[in-house]
């Protein structure tokens, strides 16, 4: 791929994702668009990228956005957001939503589903205390196949093996085949939809908690702070932001703040700090 082609890919791809590409990714470029020119049936990448200048359309676009987007995600990932999630959010959710018993998660950018998943088995697990309660987790993705993988709930044995014991897999999955999938009352838990970050979020409702992590990090500066401001507008007042291990909003604005007892977790700047962990 020569520089000129790249420099069109790299903008199409801030313009419709917000992914920043940098130029030393080229080669990761070429080798995941080449089979998707190949499944459109150009012989060649350079066709593929020929006819879309000429004609950017809707579905080609597409492709190219899906193909880039990293899916690498596993069950549990980065243990400690569950760990908060689980000692520390939601007992003070089932505080301060005493009157509809109900709290509202979004997995942002949820991949293949095993985050939203895993929110759901902690919920589960956590409101077999509390009868009557329900948490409703809106899972999103920029990619259909991606989507279509997580609505399925249908993992390998390594995807499963990655994050969990066998007492959470025999207690929230069935065994088909060689493969294990998720049980019905945890699906029931997760609705799933394609949504693009840089799109509008009004629509989304508002949440009691937002799951956004291993995200930011791919985007520039600027597409990092508008993000973040309206993933905050979408935020209940005291709400919770989980950003990746790698990620803060540090310099992005004076919306948010980190928890002081919390690290990772993210608050309204005007939110009391949170309680201390309450469980082991």
């Amino acid at each position: 791929m020569n520089n000129e082609d790249f420099l069109y890919y790299q903008k199409l791809l801030v313009d419709h994702s917000g992914l920043s590409l940098s130029q030393d990714k080229i080669y990761l470029l070429t080798t995941r668009l080449d089979p998707v020119a190949r499944s459109l049936g150009f012989a060649k990448l350079q066709n593929f990228t020929d006819e879309l200048r000429k004609k950017p359309d809707t579905r080609m676009v597409s492709l190219v956005v899906q193909a880039m987007a990293t899916k690498e995600t596993s069950f549990f990932r980065d243990n400690m957001p569950f760990v908060h999630l689980r000692n520390n959010i939601l007992p003070s959710l089932i505080k301060r939503n005493a009157t509809t018993k109900t709290i509202r998660i979004w997995s942002a950018a949820c991949s293949t589903g095993q985050e939203p998943y895993s929110i759901a088995m902690v919920a589960r697990e956590f409101l077999r205390d509390y009868p009557g309660w329900s948490v409703q987790v809106m899972a999103t993705d920029i990619a259909d196949d991606a989507l279509a993988h997580a609505q399925d709930g249908l993992y390998s044995h390594f995807d499963i093996q990655r994050g969990l014991t066998m007492k959470v897999i025999l207690d929230h999955f069935n065994m088909e085949n060689t493969k294990w999938r998720v049980q019905d009352e945890l699906k029931n838990m997760v609705r799933f939809g394609k949504f693009n970050l840089l799109k509008p979020m009004e629509t989304m409702g508002r949440f009691d908690v937002i799951f956004c992590r291993n995200v930011l990090i791919y985007f520039d500066t600027p597409t990092k702070k508008s993000v973040l401001d309206r993933l905050t507008d979408r935020l209940n007042p005291e709400g919770y932001i989980l950003l990746g291990a790698c990620e803060s909003s540090i310099g992005l604005g004076a919306r948010l703040k980190l928890s002081a007892d919390m690290p990772g977790v993210h608050v309204p700047a005007t939110t009391v700090a949170a309680p201390k962990e309450i469980r082991k």
